[in-house]
């Protein structure tokens, strides 16, 4: 499987795909990406060859972006798009990584993702008569289902020259 992305791998890529737990990883995320049929990929691979069928400005929720500079998947004027067109947009581009940095950076992202809107008071804890209270939400870092070396610290490194 992992052949079929060999063409678009920067070397960063190929770096963690050395290591058995990272290419596991990739291997179950495409599997389980894919389990339900292969639209999804598809839809993903034609949506930067034609119009969007949503109005991105109509988006009010926080987005965070997250690229490596060396991602051959995703090319930077596709990054460049979404945060010139998303209204509450955060763009992370960590430098001389590729399309794999999830895998090394999970821990940053699902930090970043429950952080609060300062913009919500729902997630602020902040009284609000127009906004109604909601439970607390257990931290996404317990979720399960995850293997644990996916969720180490991103100051952690195996290669040891990447944090």
């Amino acid at each position: 499987m992992l052949s079929a992305f060999e063409d678009v791998l920067c070397s960063r890529d190929r770096e963690l795909l050395d290591d058995q737990r990272y290419t596991s990883a990739f291997a179950d995320t495409v599997r389980e990406g894919l389990r339900a049929g292969i639209s999804g990929g598809g839809w993903d691979n034609v949506s930067w060859i034609g119009e969007w069928d949503i109005d991105l400005s109509a988006v009010r929720c926080p987005v965070l972006l997250w690229y490596g500079s060396d991602d051959r998947f995703a090319q930077p004027a596709h990054r460049v798009w979404l945060s010139e067109h998303l209204p509450r947009v955060r763009l992370v581009v960590h430098d001389g990584e590729g399309h794999l940095g999830i895998f090394e950076h999970l821990g940053e992202m699902l930090d970043a993702l429950t952080e609060p809107d300062t913009q919500d008071p729902a997630s602020t804890g902040e009284p609000s008569s127009a906004v109604p209270a909601t439970p607390s939400l257990t931290p996404i870092t317990q979720a399960r289902g995850l293997p644990s070396h996916v969720l180490r610290p991103a100051t952690d490194s195996l290669s040891g020259a990447h944090s």
